[in-house]
């Protein structure tokens, strides 16, 4: 495969220029300066653990009061809403870097396996939501004993 020299012509300012923007945006983005884009939405962490007998999510919750918060079972999927509502207390202050998120979320969870939904318990402490979710029995796992002849 032979290599073909770059020509140099009226685009070449352009394409440097272009070059020069993409090297800003990387020398912000390490640096820290640039901020994540969020797109007006955010969700919480998430981890999903099984045992035998069930399934465990947690959640970050942090700064949401567990009265903003709801949780349904349908099926084999969980789902999380609630708010994180933006504090108005700005008088006399002047932001100079806000990154905390604040609004409203809706997070669905492919359980992976059957729950019990009416045996579901939830419970908030330090800005976790832990919710544990009983297995239907036929879901559990049993040990079969193996018979010798």
């Amino acid at each position: 495969m032979d290599l073909v020299p770059w020509k140099r012509g009226r685009d070449d300012s352009a394409l440097q220029s272009l070059r020069n923007e993409f090297n800003r945006i990387f020398d912000r983005f390490w640096s820290g300066e640039l901020e994540p884009l969020h797109l007006g939405r955010w969700l919480p962490a998430v981890d999903v653990s099984e045992t035998d007998n069930d399934v465990t999510v947690r959640a970050e919750t942090p700064g949401i009061d567990p009265k903003d918060i709801e949780v349904y079972v349908e099926g084999d999927v969980l789902t999380i809403k609630g708010e994180k509502k933006e504090e108005t207390e700005t008088k006399d202050r002047n932001f100079h870097r806000v990154e905390r998120q604040y609004g409203s979320f809706s997070r669905s969870i492919q359980l992976p396996a059957n729950v019990e939904a009416d045996k579901v318990e939830a419970q908030a402490a330090n800005g976790v939501l832990t919710i544990r979710l009983p297995k239907q029995e036929d879901e559990k796992r049993k040990k079969v004993q193996i018979k010798a002849d």
